[in-house]
């Protein structure tokens, strides 16, 4: 299980209280990745969002020429793999831990059930993320 203090610095649970905070903490698992590691392929089913605990990771795409192209280093304290967990489709992109790599795992289908259940928390979190993307669309359109 995810430790309550783990979660302090995460900026998707940021407008969360104690109490919202430990509901969410109880649907989190702990994944642990060494550098390198893929956490998800580009195309596979979005089965969890992952929130970075401890290192940092690498979000790549194939390019049509088959190299790894980088999108962006996501850092701890962020969130990634969200697209996929919010509109149902698969991995747009492969996911790498850069060195030892620390998350906290959400499930979708646990995703689901804090929505069904705790409804103010799910648009809490919600709100974070959707910030977050916004940001990073942003970016690259700036970068295009």
């Amino acid at each position: 299980m995810v430790k309550t203090e783990d979660l302090n610095f995460i900026d998707a649970f940021r407008e969360l209280d104690g109490r919202q905070l430990a509901e969410v903490r109880e649907r989190l698992v702990t994944g642990r990745y060494r550098g390198g590691q893929a956490i998800f392929q580009e195309g596979d089913p979005g089965l969890a969002m992952y929130f970075i605990l401890e290192g940092s990771v690498q979000i790549c795409r194939r390019t049509q020429q088959g190299t790894r192209q980088l999108i962006e280093r996501i850092r701890s304290g962020h969130v990634f793999g969200e697209m996929a967990i919010i509109d149902g489709g698969p991995r747009s992109a492969t996911a790498l831990a850069v060195g030892d790599t620390k998350l906290a795992v959400l499930g979708r289908k646990d995703f689901e059930a804090l929505m069904e259940a705790q409804p103010r928390i799910a648009a809490l979190l919600l709100r974070r993320i959707s910030r977050m993307l916004s940001l990073r669309l942003r970016r690259t359109n700036a970068m295009l």
